[in-house]
């Protein structure tokens, strides 16, 4: 499938998965959802994405497996726009993930709607 067609969410919550890909879908987007780092590294290695919306804490722990996953999608396909979405959030953090790739940070909470729009400005939903 076309990358210009695919995005990828990584959240370890599933309302949240349901929620984003709900009203992210849109007639001839593909959807991936990953609730864990070797889901997301499955999808990543199997399939290019236009998009990918990655939460940065996905085991509950301190750790933030997100940057991972971010470094992972650009040494793939550097052109994917990355949209971190975090609960653990901070001037430090955003700057951590900005240098490690990621082209929109934001806080939760965060409306499916804001990150929609964050894509359709970024050429995601040019077509609908």
């Amino acid at each position: 499938m076309d990358a210009s067609r695919r995005i990828l969410l990584v959240d370890d919550e599933a309302a949240i998965l349901f929620a984003f890909s709900q009203f992210l879908g849109a007639p001839g987007i593909t959807i991936d959802t990953a609730e864990t780092v070797d889901k997301a590294v499955g999808f990543i290695t199997a399939n290019d994405y236009c998009a990918a919306v990655v939460d940065l804490r996905l085991t509950g722990a301190t750790t933030m497996e997100g940057c991972d996953i971010i470094r992972l999608i650009k040494e793939r396909r550097p052109s994917t726009a990355i949209v971190v979405v975090t609960a653990y959030g901070g001037e430090e953090i955003r700057e951590t993930v900005v240098r490690l790739g990621a082209d929109f940070y934001f806080e939760k909470p965060v409306s499916p709607k804001v990150i929609r729009e964050t894509l359709k400005n970024r050429g995601v939903y040019t077509f609908t």
